[in-house]
């Protein structure tokens, strides 16, 4: 059984693409799996991005690692939702 831990990215560019953010996190080494979402504010895209294998403490590390970064001239707001974690798939 796999766990899968749930990251949530905003005020990413309306530009960017699913495979830029897989890209990115592929480089570190983190299976993952992303959606985008535009709706609302088409100027604020959303990642939804699902983590492998990961534990809570690993993808709370990585939510104040990218907090506040810079992506193509956006500052990134990242959380872990408290109460959608812990999927697992068979």
């Amino acid at each position: 059984m796999q766990t899968i831990m749930n990251l949530i990215i905003s005020n990413l560019p309306p530009s960017i693409t699913q495979s830029e953010v897989e890209h990115a996190f592929r480089q570190r080494g983190a299976d993952v799996q992303v959606s985008l979402f535009r709706e609302g504010n088409p100027n604020n895209v959303l990642a939804v991005v699902k983590l492998k294998n990961a534990s809570l403490v690993a993808t709370h590390r990585m939510a104040q690692y990218l907090k506040g970064r810079s992506w193509q001239g956006r500052r990134l707001q990242v959380y872990v939702p408290l109460f959608w974690r812990g999927e697992s798939e068979a």
